[in-house]
């Protein structure tokens, strides 16, 4: 069902789902991939069906400016640049460097943020203190007559894990054309907020679907915390209709590769091995984790 809220479009639905043949051959599993790295923007992912209702609502509110957040490496804040410049917005990019496994030189998501034109400030902050240098930097544009719409890390908000919720509908679309059933989603989570839609979806639709998410590295204690709190707000705000309790919500934290942002060998193999047997990428932070 179809939520009667304003988005933008940025996503072309669905995106493909189909089996990956040899590594369910391999595995001795029926295993699926749902291609949301596919879309209207380059890189796609997880983050633009997020910002489909995100920036509708910055765009309704009459804001020009959007403020976000995460580390240098951020897919979210690199995406939220390119869909806001796309939609004639201005962005600036509030991110932290004190994690030392990322490199200040210009490059990867950095570089693409450059070739926008984002407008890139860098706090000598972690991830726990960068809200207090977010809050600077918007009282800042409000003083040069700026209004400004404030994205959380991730885009995790109670707005934004609708896109996730419907991703949810799109899915039970097409798995009933395929005449499949699935037992698990399984995914990378960091800032909660797809797990949160996955989730309340699943409960809506009263599926059987067990819904994992793979820490990036996060602990899971607070990640279960912070999805349990996004869904049932989000629930609420929405009329959703639905409750998710804390025993809904599975983090595994095996796979973290030693925390956010570290690589092992064992991390690299998993890639290799995958680009090998189905010729897709996944990538070091989040994809190849889970």
């Amino acid at each position: 069902m179809s939520l009667n809220i304003p988005r933008v479009k940025l996503v072309l639905k669905p995106t493909p789902l189909y089996k990956m043949v040899n590594l369910s051959t391999d595995l001795g599993v029926n295993l699926y991939i749902k291609r949301d790295d596919l879309s209207l923007l380059s890189f796609g992912g997880n983050k633009l069906r997020k910002l489909e209702y995100t920036l509708a609502d910055a765009i309704n509110k009459g804001c020009d400016t959007i403020v976000t957040t995460g580390s240098l490496t951020s897919n979210h804040a690199m995406l939220t640049a390119m869909a806001a410049k796309k939609l004639g917005l201005n962005v600036v990019l509030v991110l932290r460097s004190r994690e030392p496994q990322f490199s200040r030189k210009v490059k990867g998501n950095l570089l693409i943020e450059h070739l926008l034109k984002a407008r890139v400030e860098v706090f000598d902050v972690g991830k726990e203190d960068v809200n207090i240098a977010m809050k600077e930097v918007v009282e800042s544009l409000k003083r040069e007559g700026k209004k400004p719409y404030v994205l959380p890390l991730g885009g995790a908000s109670p707005l934004g894990l609708l896109g996730y919720y419907d991703f949810v509908y799109e899915v039970l679309e097409q798995s009933k054309n395929m005449k499949i059933d699935f037992d698990y989603i399984v995914f990378a989570t960091g800032s909660g907020g797809t797990q949160a839609g996955i989730l309340l979806g699943v409960k809506k639709l009263k599926l059987k679907t067990r819904v994992i998410g793979v820490s990036d590295g996060t602990l899971a204690k607070y990640l279960k915390e912070k999805i349990y709190t996004l869904a049932n707000t989000s629930s609420k705000k929405y009329n959703i209709g639905v409750k998710v309790d804390y025993n809904d919500i599975i983090v595994d934290e095996r796979a973290s590769f030693g925390g956010y942002g570290k690589f092992t060998r064992e991390l690299i193999e998993t890639i290799s091995y995958v680009v090998k047997r189905e010729g897709i990428l996944l990538d070091p932070l989040y994809t190849g984790k889970a």
